[in-house]
Formats: structure tokens, sequence, C-alpha cells
């Protein structure tokens, strides 16, 4: 059961990675898995193997859900634009009372909530930098480029509230990843030569993995030293990822949306209730599963003592 929990959980976040504006991270958060995620990817220099063994399916989900939401994502992005946002929308606005109620958990200052200014002002500023899709060529410099790509790309997909996506847009290679490896599909599919394509996408990887690695060994730490002030800075975060989605949408080139139709509008505010209800019905289930769990330990504590 375990294993089934931990790759459909992976499967989400690997979903939420390649939705821009969305981000795995928040949805590691309304997942629950945060903080097991971060401490296990900080651990993996030093104990790869216990890291390996946790995570593994969690890590299998992802990639399942990356290359899913590559094919299937993005064709329901181009044929229901508007309502398939609106509903990441809702699940980030369901997912909102959790993390405030996380963020004031033992907090001592007031002031903390500040915090939320600046996440706020930076994601928001990101969705301003004017950038167009690149095209790349093989060569030293072109893999550097990418190489250091990949590393920021993961760290942002590490942080909750940031969407890497997102960030490839701005940095203007969103569009050359995806299409990369939408070519090497297709290519091995029809048995065609993938070469040129995997070697961007190979360099990119190992970049992802160590930006993953180096910022998540950086928010292990910041948990364990700053916690309230971090959990503000990612509600702040969380907030302005709700503009910074729709902002996206309404401004891309790639849709075609029809803001005067009351069906679209109708399936909009439909799916937008639905993602709302979903992290609030996991918030649910997940205190039960927990209240259960720590009966049946009581009780099992109660028989060894006796």
């Amino acid at each position: 059961m375990k294993i089934i929990k931990d790759t459909l959980k992976g499967f989400c976040i690997g979903i939420a990675n390649v939705i821009p504006g969305f981000s795995g991270g928040t949805m590691a958060m309304m997942l629950h898995i945060y903080d097991r995620l971060i401490n296990g990817l900080a651990d993996f220099v030093h104990h790869p193997i216990k890291a390996l063994k946790d995570l593994i399916f969690i890590l299998l989900g992802m990639v399942i859900g990356i290359l899913f939401a590559i094919v299937s994502i993005s064709l329901l992005l181009k044929k229901f634009p508007f309502p398939t946002v609106m509903f990441f929308v809702g699940l980030i606005i369901g997912s909102l009372p959790g993390i405030f109620k996380e963020s004031m958990n033992g907090n001592r200052n007031k002031l903390n909530i500040l915090w939320m200014i600046p996440a706020i002002v930076i994601l928001i500023s990101l969705v301003f930098i004017n950038s167009s899709d690149k095209t790349t060529s093989i060569s030293p410099l072109a893999l550097i480029v990418i190489f250091i790509i990949g590393i920021v790309a993961a760290a942002t997909m590490v942080i909750p509230g940031i969407s890497g996506s997102l960030t490839l847009m701005a940095l203007g290679f969103y569009k050359v990843i995806v299409d990369d490896i939408k070519e090497i599909f297709e290519n091995v599919l029809h048995l065609s030569n993938v070469s040129h394509e995997i070697v961007f996408i190979f360099v990119f990887v190992i970049g992802c993995l160590i930006g993953i690695i180096l910022v998540s060994k950086m928010i292990k730490f910041l948990l364990s030293k700053y916690k309230n002030q971090v959990y503000f800075f990612i509600f702040g975060l969380m907030m302005a990822s709700i503009f910074t989605i729709i902002y996206s949408l309404i401004n891309s080139d790639d849709y075609d949306i029809n803001y005067e139709s009351a069906g679209m509008w109708t399936f909009a505010i439909i799916f937008t209730m639905i993602g709302i209800s979903i992290p609030i019905l996991m918030e649910y289930v997940s205190k039960k599963y927990n209240k259960k769990e720590e009966i049946a330990n009581d009780s099992t504590e109660e028989n060894i003592q006796g």
C-alpha cells in the first residue's frame, strides 16, 4: 500500500513540475511529504542507499508524472486551457489554510508574517521578465548554459510556490526543453536518431540533480533554524503563484481563449471548486488516517506493557 501511495504522490509532484506557474514543492506540501522529500534529498550524498530506499517510489512516480504531463497536460491546456488552469488555481487556494496553520504553529514573533512580502514581490517580478524562447545547438558554451539552467530549474522546483517551469519560461528555455523531450519520444517511436536531443536533456538532468541536492540541503537547514519564517515565505509564494498562473495564461500566445463564453466560465468555476475541495478532502483523510495510526500505536504499546 505504501508503494502505491508513494508512487501516486510522486506522480502528482511530477505533473505539477511541468505546468508553468505551478510548483512541485507546493504539491509535495499539499501531499504532506515535503519534509520527508527534502530530508531524503539533503541526505543523499552521505546516505545514498538509505535515501534512495525511502524515496525510490516517489522519484519513480515523479518521472512517470513528468512524462505523462508533457504528453497529456499540454494537450488539456491546448484544448481546455482556462478550466484546466483554474483547477490548479483551486488546488493552491484549497491548500492555503493548511500552510498558514503550519506557519503559525509555534510562532512567537508576529513580525515573521512580513516574510510573505519579499516572497510575493520576487515571484510576481518573475513573470514580468521579458524573454523569448531560444534555440540551441551543440557546443561547449551551449552545454554549460543548459547545465546552469538545469540547476536553476531544479532549485525552483524544490521550493514551494516557485514554479520551475515558469522559471524556465522566464529564462526562455521552457519550449526548448519540452520540445526536445517530445522530439526524443517521437524519434524513439520512429527509430530515428536522437543523439542531439539526448545530449541536451542528459546535461539538463545532471544540472537538475545537482540543483535539487544543493537546495534540499539549504532548505533542510533553514527549516531546522527558521521554520516559521520559511513557512511564511512559502505562504507568500503560494499566494503570489495564483496571480502568476492566471497572468501567464492571459498573456500567453499559445492559447486562444474566448473570455465571453458563458460555458467556459461555468466549467472554469466548477473546476476551481473541485481544485479547492481536493486539498481540503486530503487534509481530512490524512487526519483520520493519522488518528487511526495513533490509536493503533497506543494499543500496541499497551499490549507490550501489559
